[in-house]
């Protein structure tokens, strides 16, 4: 670990990058013409088809699932490599 790596982590920080510690990125997911990982895409048609969720509710499971998407996208990630805890 850089020491500007400890120095950040020392203060909180465990997910700063700086210039020494380039990130390493993965594979980018396939995503939809909304940003939605095309694998959420099905759980989203579920919900609403099967579910009979409403459009207000799948709005919100989809910006939570782009957001998810992003956040393991900065670690190099993506859904298939999520494993239950």
């Amino acid at each position: 670990m850089s020491a500007t790596a400890a120095a950040d982590r020392a203060r909180g920080r465990v997910g700063a990058v700086g210039p020494a510690d380039p990130p390493e990125l993965g594979p980018v997911p396939e995503v939809g013409p909304d940003g939605v990982p095309v694998a959420a895409d099905a759980f989203l048609t579920h919900l609403a088809v099967e579910k009979g969720r409403s459009e207000l509710t799948l709005r919100a499971y989809r910006q939570d699932l782009r957001r998810y998407a992003g956040f393991l996208a900065r670690r190099g990630l993506d859904v298939d490599d999520v494993t239950e805890a």
